[in-house]
């Protein structure tokens, strides 16, 4: 019996501190939403996305055809992004976002942000994916059809590229990779460079040419989502050959760090490619390429990320 009451004693302590916690979280007015943007998606649509901030458990988005106009709601989300889709082409769409405690307007919401514009126009939405001879697979074997994303879909990959290559081997007709894949003007980009050469080159070096390329996508394309993607693992056999392969999780590491600092995206998918020793598994006609099932699976796990960064 006595045991019993201690426990009740300690639930009833447990529920109290998580309300009074509950009540101070509630009782913060919440920040305004930050670097907001505006992207065409379609030509009837845009998306926008946002910076998460602290304590909000919703966001109300509004719109209006006029700056200082009378905002309507027209959404009210958890996520950071949406597709404003169903919009007139040609017509300038204003956008604020309202910071929320929860789906009812509440005193603790934040003020609307300020207002952003974007102005619906033709639009064809194009998805690049750019690399070496690793990413040349989902063209060789028609793995790229099974990427269900909308838009067009192009692969600027080459076999034996690597960071600086990719800048300055003009192998695209005339183009390098960097320039074929500005020529196309994309939506989006996934990049995944550094197979060719984390064997035998310093991973300082690669970044450094990793780096420059960001910077050009970055200044012709600036409106274009970048996506970083790790090298995927070697087989045992291989990496026995090749002792600079060991280089492959340290080189991700910066490769992801290097994501951050200029604000990309980093999508790691290569632990569906690993063994429980982190080689790579499953079929491979050579340890370091894969398959045509591997290449299915990739393109299946490209179409479920990418749709989770739209919807």
């Amino acid at each position: 019996m006595k045991a019993k009451k201690i426990v009740i004693f300690v639930m009833a302590v447990f529920l109290c501190l998580s309300a009074n916690c509950h009540t101070a979280d509630a009782g913060k007015k919440r920040q305004p939403v930050k670097e907001l943007t505006i992207t065409r998606y379609d030509s009837h649509s845009l998306r926008l996305e946002w910076k998460a901030r602290k304590r909000a458990k919703y966001y109300k988005i509004y719109r209006c055809k006029q700056k200082k106009g009378n905002y309507k709601l027209i959404k009210t989300t958890k996520k950071t992004h949406y597709i404003n889709k169903g919009l007139k082409k040609n017509t300038k769409y204003y956008y604020r976002i309202k910071t929320c405690y929860k789906k009812k307007n509440s005193e603790w919401d934040s003020e609307l942000c300020k207002a952003v514009a974007k102005k619906t126009k033709e639009y064809h939405r194009t998805t690049v994916f750019a690399g070496d001879s690793i990413m040349t697979g989902l063209s060789i074997y028609r793995s790229v059809d099974r990427i269900n994303i909308g838009g067009s879909k192009k692969v600027v990959a080459y076999k034996g590229l690597g960071t600086l290559t990719f800048q300055n081997k003009s192998v695209f007709g005339g183009k390098t990779g960097v320039g074929k894949v500005i020529s196309y003007k994309p939506y989006r980009i996934y990049v995944m460079l550094g197979m060719n050469e984390v064997h035998y080159r310093r991973k300082t070096d690669m970044i450094k040419n990793y780096e420059e390329i960001i910077k050009k996508f970055k200044k012709a394309c600036p409106e274009a989502d970048i996506v970083i993607l790790p090298i995927s693992p070697v087989s045992r056999r291989i990496a026995a050959q090749k002792i600079g392969f060991k280089q492959i999780p340290a080189f991700n590491k910066m490769v992801k760090g290097l994501a951050d600092k200029y604000h990309c995206r980093y999508y790691d998918f290569t632990a569906s490619f690993k063994d429980k020793d982190g080689y790579l598994k499953g079929g491979s006609p050579d340890g370091v390429h894969w398959n045509a099932s591997g290449y299915n699976k990739f393109a299946e796990l490209l179409e479920k990320y990418d749709k989770s960064i739209d919807y």
